[in-house]
């Protein structure tokens, strides 16, 4: 597992002609595999180990032409540029994926599957300042009802299911039904995975009656994780000084009725945190489980992640739920680079992208020992995509459900092209045919659905509020992902870039202290932009928030504490 510590650098590297970087390198391996006459991906007939040709996205690289090798029992063996020195790699049921591009399947951090099917909540331009403003009506605003609507296996069956579709093999639900995807806050759904579950609980302070505080943690309870845990919890979803009041109380037990308790957390949404929280959390090996179209719908803005990611802290990416946010999590990696091209001055990259719904989520959850990479000795939870238009991780970033070419569940397939699925012993009697843009496909909704009595024909039925694909972008109906807010508080900005407002922050560029990276004026600052160390360099586009002067920020990455290898220390410039 990588622990991680961020340091600072100071004026002495202004000397310096260069500073280390770990970049994502591109290999080109001299294999040549031949493209299918049809389709992505061409299946030969072997033993029940499988190898996999194809471009492969690690952590460190993207390997052009690579190999990947799974044993019988779903584990990967081997990942790189040549596996043919593997036991059984002449033998193995090979499936060539020319233009295709392997991810590890995609992990979503943040959903709540029993409002599976409810539809999403138009609220017009109201904007809130935190979740009790909408849950409960509070200061003024307007309750928003969203009834629960999926509180069954099946149910949850149809929200996991519309998930696999979209390379999805792992999931935080705050629900879970048996078999279609890896239920990680839970044992009993986790599919064999065997780990900890997942503590994730919405209201960690039991502050769900609507109790907003600052300058002090009388909250009502703590619902904190058992031994062992991850520790989830709902954290600072608002941008005013209650909502990052949560944090505050959760991070410093010295205060009256505080906790010590984000040690290896993962918080979810931590909207309204400050640099000095951000720096905090990283410090203490935590990360931040984002959702933008959901922050952006309700708040009209969401978390500072450069000024996270500056830090140190690690980021994966989560739905949310439909009502607020994204129907699956190809449509929230798309509203986070869309959000990032548009208004971070493109600082996320594709790979920075399917790193949070890969081995960044996987660390976030603390099960990188098991999922999340192509590495040797983990689950063979694999998505394939098809690289034939966009290459490498834009496959993944810029997809949608009919790109998906193959998913595999430690080495099962569970969803894919038809011939592919059905080379692999995956066709008609438990896997059924799609219709629509997914005609072609085939989805083991039957075999999965079989300890529920689910089968597509009757969960498709069932549930009609809310399509389980769709044909087109963006879905029906889709919350916003574009950052707005006109409101009393003074808060203005529509989130569009224009002549003089280059990052569409309502901050005039000639007053704005980051004039490309959008960073809005936030009640949390009150009502500035953020600067934390007051050098009229803007949070959002500092390298170093909170280091006056500084040149650059190194994150020192370590690699080596089990085996206490002091070589694998490496040198990162976020």
């Amino acid at each position: 597992m990588t622990q991680h510590v961020v340091v600072t650098v100071s004026l002495l590297l202004a000397c310096l002609t260069s500073v280390p970087v770990r970049a994502v390198e591109t290999i080109d391996c001299p294999n040549s595999p031949t493209p299918p006459p049809s389709g992505v991906c061409a299946v030969v007939s072997g033993d029940a180990s499988t190898l996999i040709e194809a471009t492969l996205l690690t952590e460190e690289a993207i390997l052009r032409n690579g190999h990947l090798m799974i044993d019988a029992a779903g584990i990967i063996t081997c990942a790189g540029c040549d596996c043919s020195a593997q036991p059984g790699f002449a033998t193995a049921t090979r499936v060539t994926c020319a233009d295709g591009v392997a991810s590890p399947g995609l992990i979503n951090l943040h959903d709540h599957i029993n409002w599976a099917d409810s539809p999403p909540v138009d609220h017009g331009l109201e904007r809130y300042d935190h979740r009790h403003d909408w849950r409960m009506g509070l200061r003024g605003h307007t309750r928003l009802t969203i009834p629960s609507s999926t509180g069954s296996d099946w149910g949850r069956s149809w929200c996991e299911l519309r998930h696999l579709l979209a390379g999805t093999t792992s999931m935080m639900g705050s629900g879970s039904a048996p078999n279609f995807v890896r239920n990680l806050d839970t044992t009993i759904d986790q599919d064999g995975l065997g780990q900890d579950p997942l503590w994730a609980p919405t209201f960690p302070l039991d502050d769900s009656a609507g109790v907003l505080l600052v300058g002090s943690c009388a909250y009502p309870g703590f619902n904190g994780p058992y031994p062992g845990e991850t520790f989830m919890p709902h954290t600072a979803e608002g941008v005013d000084p209650e909502a990052r009041n949560e944090f505050l109380c959760l991070s410093d037990d010295t205060l009256p009725g505080g906790h010590d308790a984000i040690d290896d957390a993962a918080l979810v949404h931590a909207i309204g945190l400050l640099p000095d929280d951000a720096d905090l959390l990283a410090s203490r090996f935590g990360s931040v489980v984002w959702s933008p179209r959901s922050n952006i719908s309700l708040y009209g803005m969401t978390a500072p992640v450069t000024t996270y990611r500056d830090l140190g802290v690690n980021i994966a990416l989560g739905t949310d739920w439909i009502p607020s946010g994204s129907m699956n999590i190809l449509r929230e990696l798309q509203c986070a680079k869309d959000y990032s091209d548009s208004l971070l001055a493109s600082e996320l990259s594709d790979h920075d992208l399917v790193g949070m719904v890969t081995w960044n989520a996987a660390y976030a959850a603390r099960m990188d020992d098991a999922i999340g990479h192509l590495r040797p000795g983990l689950f063979a939870d694999i998505a394939i995509f098809d690289g034939s238009v966009n290459l490498d991780a834009a496959a993944v970033v810029d997809a949608a459900a009919p790109d998906v070419v193959l998913v595999l569940k430690a080495g099962l397939p569970m969803y894919g092209d038809a011939p592919v699925m059905e080379a692999l012993g995956a066709g008609a009697g438990g896997c059924e045919l799609l219709s629509g843009c997914l005609a072609g496909k085939r989805a083991c909704v039957t075999r999965e659905g079989a300890a529920v009595g689910a089968t597509l024909a009757n969960l498709s039925a069932t549930y009609t509020n809310y399509p389980l694909f769709v044909c087109s972008n963006p879905p029906p109906d889709e919350p916003t992902c574009i950052p707005y807010r006109n409101e009393s508080d003074g808060i203005l900005f529509d989130g569009i870039p224009v002549a003089g407002d280059a990052d569409g922050d309502g901050v005039l560029d000639g007053a704005d202290n980051c004039p490309a990276v959008f960073n809005p004026p936030r009640p949390v600052d009150n009502f500035l932009q953020g600067d934390a160390e007051g050098d009229g360099v803007g949070d959002a586009c500092d390298r170093c928030p909170l280091d006056p002067g500084e040149i650059v920020c190194i994150a020192l990455f370590y690699d080596g504490f089990e085996s206490g290898d002091a070589s694998a220390w490496s040198n990162i410039v976020p």
